[in-house]
């Protein structure tokens, strides 16, 4: 049954929770390397050693503030797809919060995937089952942070000492415009718009999408990642499944629902001229048991 289901835009008061461990402290074993498609641009390092050796992969789906991470290694909780309660922090186990991530198995490894935003407006949706809504399901990003730390019941607090990020950040940021003209943009034009396109019916459509239904039966955690263009008139239209693969029937459904009920203020340019531009949103289902 679900328990609780909301559109993601207020924000949520919590007070921040002491690491009860100590946090293992794993240093750099590789340097930052970019990987990019036509969807998503990707900076990734890896960290420690030997069973405590932990991969960072940081994905972003494009110019528009949200960015999914995964952590994978052979010493990390495995589980089929499942929602915990994590501490988090981009900083030291003094700074941690309570947020939601997915605890995954890939091969022998564990994994650990959890949602942040940056400083650019996205639409975002969670639903919960099995639970109380209680907890952030994803936190802001602090682009200075020199270090992650998270820690979950079944993990002891681990930090990832990154480094200074400007670098591999502003070579992710060229990634994410360079993504734009496949998408029948510029990015001139994009850097130009006045106001973004605004969704004015969010509660509605994350009521109205269904997920896939090997989701539903097997009960797992997802992440949703979607872009479509919004026209001039606020109408919908070549929406795309960014993340994760999906059967091609369960996409199509998808973007059914979205841009059939979805309602939009258009993008504006410098002039305040309505005009075509990308939306994002992402979805988060979040299944305990």
């Amino acid at each position: 049954m679900v328990r609780l289901l909301f559109t993601a835009l207020a924000a949520l008061a919590l007070t921040p929770i002491v690491a009860a461990a100590q946090a293992r402290q794993l240093a750099p074993a590789s340097e930052w390397s970019l990987h990019e498609t036509d969807e998503y641009c990707r900076i990734s390092r890896s960290f420690g050693s030997g069973s405590h050796e932990v991969t960072m992969y940081f994905y972003s789906y494009g110019p528009t503030g949200s960015y999914q991470v995964i952590l994978v290694g052979p010493n990390l909780p495995r589980n089929d797809a499942k929602a915990r309660v994590a501490m988090l922090a981009w900083g030291g186990s003094d700074d941690t919060e309570r947020t939601m991530v997915i605890n995954s198995r890939l091969g022998d490894n564990g994994s650990l995937t959890f949602r942040t935003y940056g400083n650019r407006p996205v639409m975002r949706f969670g639903r919960a089952w099995s639970a109380e809504w209680d907890d952030r399901y994803d936190l802001p990003f602090d682009s200075r942070a020199t270090q992650l730390t998270i820690g979950t019941g079944e993990l002891d607090p681990i930090t990832l000492q990154l480094g200074d990020m400007a670098a591999p950040l502003r070579q992710l940021a060229d990634c994410e415009l360079g993504l734009l003209p496949g998408w029948g943009f510029s990015a001139d034009d994009y850097l130009g718009l006045q106001g973004q396109p605004s969704l004015l019916n969010g509660q509605d459509v994350v009521e109205i999408i269904r997920w896939p239904a090997a989701v539903l039966l097997n009960r797992n955690s997802m992440f949703l990642q979607l872009r479509m263009t919004v026209d001039p008139e606020g109408r919908a239209q070549d929406c795309v499944v960014q993340s994760p693969a999906l059967q091609s029937s369960d996409q199509r459904a998808i973007c059914r629902e979205f841009t059939r009920s979805a309602r939009f203020t258009p993008a504006t340019d410098a002039e305040g001229n309505a005009v075509a531009a990308p939306f994002r949103a992402s979805n988060m289902m979040f299944v305990f048991d």
